[in-house]
């Protein structure tokens, strides 16, 4: 053999050629001197086979298995986000617009008003009256109770004059039996119609009237008729307007000089609490007083205080 056996024998075996490129130079002289008894040139040969017709090797076997992972961007899981999303945001507008679409109306409470109707009589005459509506629509009948049935006065024989004190002590002026003045003898002689804004006609009394005893007078002759100024409506009791109990009350009273009500004495009940709302109005009314030759003077009078429901 040349040389060139020679250097073939001194070549390094395949796997060291396979390292050279991965380890460099240093790598290859170590194989060299680590296999010395196999030629070069077989080595050579070998790698060159190896590399022009590689042998197969067995395929890998995967013993891991994927597990599955939900995708979070997925087109369902957004779409899943986005309506929960929307219909928060639709509550939340709703509750904050739901008081303006909604307007809360309070029911008005339909006011019971008391009807009214004061009435003047002298005793022994006719009965000048002075009628205040108040209010509107149709009023409820309703039948009332036996026991609170209101009546006419009964007439009541007068065994003796009344016994009046001085007109000195015009406060204190007793007034004995007044719910007892008889029955009416004729028809109403003066009216305050129209919600008693003016007064009627004279009355016609049979006695004349214009009469006085120890400064109290009767409307009539030549005694005017007092006016009402002021006449506040008086209030439904709450026992008759949960009865739903319509009726009227006639209260007694004297007009002084001055136009106020004095001794207020009630003549016809009805019971329920009513009597007591209505001495408690007429109590307040205001008058223009009656005169005589052109001076006030004290009149006798018995109002009526009508309750209706309306």
């Amino acid at each position: 053999m040349s040389c060139a056996g020679k250097v073939l024998r001194n070549l390094p075996p395949l796997g060291a050629v396979s390292a050279i490129g991965s380890e460099g130079g240093m790598a290859l002289f170590a194989d060299y001197e680590s296999s010395p008894d196999q030629p070069f040139w077989r080595q050579l040969v070998e790698e060159v086979r190896e590399w022009m017709h590689p042998t197969p090797r067995p395929e890998l076997q995967l013993e891991s298995k994927p597990i599955p992972v939900k995708d979070i961007w997925s087109h369902e899981q957004r779409t899943r986000q986005r309506i929960i999303s929307v219909a928060i945001h639709v509550a939340v507008i709703a509750v904050i617009l739901l008081p303006i679409w909604h307007a809360v109306h309070l029911p008005v409470q339909k006011q019971e008003q008391a009807e009214l109707i004061p009435t003047l009589f002298a005793p022994g005459g006719s009965l000048p009256k002075m009628h205040r509506l108040a209010g509107g629509g149709t009023p409820v009948h309703l039948p009332a109770p036996p026991t609170l049935q209101a009546v006419d006065a009964q007439a009541q024989p007068v065994s003796a004059p009344l016994q009046l004190m001085p007109a000195t002590a015009e406060a204190n002026v007793p007034l004995p039996a007044f719910g007892n003045l008889g029955p009416v003898a004729g028809p109403p002689g003066t009216s305050f119609g129209h919600s008693g804004a003016g007064p009627g006609g004279p009355g016609n009394s049979p006695s004349g009237g214009g009469d006085c005893v120890s400064g109290l007078c009767e409307p009539g002759g030549d005694v005017s008729e007092p006016i009402p100024i002021y006449e506040p409506n008086p209030e439904y009791s709450d026992a008759a307007r949960r009865a739903k109990f319509q009726g009227t009350v006639i209260v007694a009273v004297i007009i002084g000089t001055d136009g106020h009500v004095h001794d207020p004495k009630v003549i016809r009940r009805v019971g329920l609490g009513l009597d007591q709302k209505a001495v408690q109005a007429v109590t307040l009314w205001r008058f223009r007083p009656a005169m005589k030759n052109g001076r006030p003077v004290r009149v006798l009078a018995d109002i009526e205080v009508n309750f209706r429901l309306f």
